[in-house]
């Protein structure tokens, strides 16, 4: 939401009172709309019936033309002094979009990555071997502190990351991480969801550090994802987690209890009313 910057002043200005009250009030208007739509001070001549609030929008017009408040331009007219008085708000706004505009590209970009190393192999489902030894085992996974420095200085990853999450389906088909990790990713609160290689680490371990089938822990995360997304403390109070920390540090397996009843209620039901029924 944008706010518009007037002087106190403004209503008793030597302009503001030649152009008239009408004229006035669409001059503020105009403000809210240019502050709205991010239009830099131009108002298109088609949105002035909109703005308009008096019957005859055309002589407010010219008079805000007239005293000085807009300048004509080509299809519409400017606020005159608009880029100097809100160039700051603006360019906040601007970079609001920009933004916003390469934390969707990083999300494409996470899920390009996640594919495009899934099929070069570096990251491989496989069931794990029962004799294995913890020697073997550890073997068969990336160096933490490896991994961390790739991803700190931006270098390509070397080696790969073996997953295991058990037996395979009767189907014999293996666990589509790519496409949960996706999914897990839109149903998660969007302001504090995360991407990238720290993330998909994070949900890589949920899996293999469970004994349990692959889809039995998948149906875990998703059913406690949607009870503490109805839960107290992230409806309410707003202690979500991010998506890296919600998976590193094991919270998706926990459930989060209901919203309590509000001082005076019983089950959610007022009190007075709860005290009728008891009557009856």
């Amino acid at each position: 939401m944008a706010w518009v910057l007037l002087d106190d002043n403004f209503p008793n200005h030597p302009k503001a009172i030649a152009a008239g009250r009408l004229a006035r009030d669409l001059f503020v208007c105009g403000l809210c709309y240019c502050r709205k739509y991010h239009t830099d001070g131009f108002i298109p001549k088609k949105a002035i019936s909109a703005l308009g609030c008096g019957p005859d929008p055309k002589r407010d017009v010219e008079a805000l033309l007239r005293v000085g408040f807009w300048d004509a331009s080509d299809g519409g007219y400017v606020v005159h002094g608009y880029r100097e008085m809100y160039a700051d708000s603006d360019a906040k706004a601007s970079a609001d979009i920009r933004r916003q505009q390469k934390r969707d590209a990083g999300k494409k970009g996470g899920q390009a990555s996640w594919a495009a190393r899934q099929q070069r192999g570096e990251i491989t489902v496989a069931a794990p071997k029962q004799s294995a030894s913890k020697q073997d085992e550890a073997a068969t996974k990336q160096p933490a502190s490896t991994s961390a420095e790739a991803h700190r200085n931006g270098s390509e990853r070397t080696g790969s990351v073996q997953l295991h999450l058990g037996e395979k389906s009767e189907e014999g088909d293996a666990p589509p991480l790519d496409v949960w990790l996706a999914q897990l990713q839109e149903d998660y609160p969007q302001t504090r969801v995360t991407y990238g290689h720290m993330t998909e680490q994070g949900f890589v371990d949920a899996f293999q550090k469970d004994s349990r089938p692959a889809r039995e822990v998948w149906a875990e995360m998703r059913a406690n994802l949607e009870n503490q997304k109805a839960g107290y403390e992230w409806r309410v109070k707003g202690m979500t987690p991010k998506l890296e920390t919600w998976l590193r540090d094991g919270r998706w397996k926990q459930r989060h209890e209901t919203e309590p009843a509000p001082a005076g209620r019983a089950n959610g039901t007022p009190a007075w009313l709860a005290t009728a029924r008891a009557k009856k």
